[in-house]
């Protein structure tokens, strides 16, 4: 689930994120906001990655199946979701970070690939135009989060019942499967994740990236972020230093 991977511990003082104005105060915060959207990002795609890698063998419909599947399924809406929340950001708090000189020596200060990275990162998060910034907000405003579009879940839990044989029966699928248990651990819905799942299927169809894939939107706003972090570390005179505690092997 989490990643042994990580680079040397280092710490820098603390201080660094209190500014002595309320405009260096709000570059604190949006610092800040950009390095727990990063954090939060990288804990749902490892627990997708961890999803998928343990993928069980089954050979038949079974009830882990279905929560499997579903909660595999619900962390792929939840990517999508999250990547809208990093557009959010910009677009909520920008154009008035922008005009902060903290802000702006922070940008200078960053190295050329980091900058192009997160000029494309802006330029995306301001578009209004944007396909992708406007697809990945449907499917946090609908799939995500909210649970208020309720026509468009009838219309995937139609498009799901249309798939089964007459009599509610196809080669996989006996009708609307249920765990009706007596608590939280023991109950599961299947039915609502075969809706939800047939309405994710269609807004698929519209997907900008012709690869199918948002690596390349990802490993942007991982350039774009870090750059943007580091660069705000070293414009306030955070030096690392490295930590004194032993790394576990």
């Amino acid at each position: 689930m989490w990643s042994k991977d990580l680079a040397p511990l280092h710490y820098f003082e603390p201080n660094i994120f209190f500014g002595s104005t309320d405009e260096d105060e709000r570059i604190c915060g949006f610092s800040l906001a950009l390095a727990l959207y990063s954090n939060d990002a990288k804990v749902l795609l490892g627990l997708t990655i961890q999803m998928i890698d343990q993928a069980p063998d089954f050979k038949t419909i079974c009830e882990e199946l279905g929560e499997y599947t579903a909660q595999k399924n619900y962390l792929h809406r939840l990517v999508y979701a999250h990547l809208h929340e990093l557009h959010y950001i910009l677009s909520q708090h920008h154009e008035t970070v922008s005009k902060i000189p903290l802000f702006k020596k922070v940008l200078t200060n960053m190295s050329k690939g980091s900058r192009r990275n997160w000029d494309e990162l802006v330029k995306m998060s301001l578009d209004k135009n944007d396909s992708m910034k406007s697809w990945l907000k449907n499917v946090r405003d609908g799939l995500g989060f909210h649970y208020v579009r309720h026509s468009h879940l009838l219309d995937g839990y139609r498009k799901w019942s249309e798939q089964l044989k007459p009599g509610g029966k196809s080669e996989r699928q006996e009708g609307a499967y249920i765990s009706a248990g007596k608590s939280v651990k023991t109950t599961r819905y299947y039915f609502a994740d075969a809706a939800v799942d047939a309405w994710m299927g269609e807004e698929l169809k519209s997907f900008p990236d012709p690869s199918g894939s948002l690596v390349h939107l990802m490993e942007r706003n991982v350039i774009a972020i870090s750059g943007f972090i580091n660069s705000f570390v070293n414009t306030r005179g955070g030096k690392l230093q490295r930590s004194t505690y032993p790394r576990i092997k």
